[in-house]
């Protein structure tokens, strides 16, 4: 059947259960990566039981999810959304994490979101370069164990590069 990349809006029990089954399959450090913490499998399984993302953005292949684009509002919409990534280990390198952010993307200023962020801890390097191709620019500030993004919306002056020059 192939890879396949599904828009979702609203978590159905069934989707949980896959989500958490993709979330727990990540490798420590994908877990960091994407919590800021270690993720232990009871941690993730309260994520997605409370999770409430505007939509998701999944590549499946034969029924099963291997990558993951979720989006959330911010508690104050006006500020926009947020995206999340995670993707398989034997799916890295391949270009889907690229693909399935510019969909999350494409999705978001189609529904109207104006102003779109990413927070990913500084040594995700991955992460960065997604966003800066992107056309994510770098927020000056903030905490220096992570990297703020944004595209659209008032940005600060100039646009530092992800890694911070």
């Amino acid at each position: 059947m192939g890879l396949q990349a599904r828009l979702r809006t609203g978590l159905t029990a069934t989707l949980r259960a896959a989500l958490a089954r993709h979330l727990r399959g990540l490798d420590p450090l994908s877990r960091l990566n994407r919590f800021f913490a270690p993720a232990p499998d009871g941690m993730i399984d309260a994520y997605i039981r409370e999770a409430a993302p505007l939509f998701v953005v999944t590549a499946e292949e034969d029924g099963r999810i291997c990558g993951v684009a979720e989006v959330h509002l911010h508690r104050d919409p006006a500020r926009g959304a947020e995206i999340a990534v995670s993707v398989d280990e034997d799916r890295r390198r391949a270009g889907l994490g690229s693909a399935l952010f510019a969909r999350a993307v494409a999705e978001c200023r189609a529904r109207g979101v104006a102003d779109v962020s990413i927070v990913c801890l500084h040594g995700n390097v991955a992460m960065r370069r997604i966003a800066e191709r992107a056309g994510f620019a770098r927020v000056p500030g903030g905490d220096a164990a992570t990297v703020t993004a944004r595209l659209g919306g008032p940005l600060p002056s100039g646009r530092a590069k992800m890694d911070g020059t």
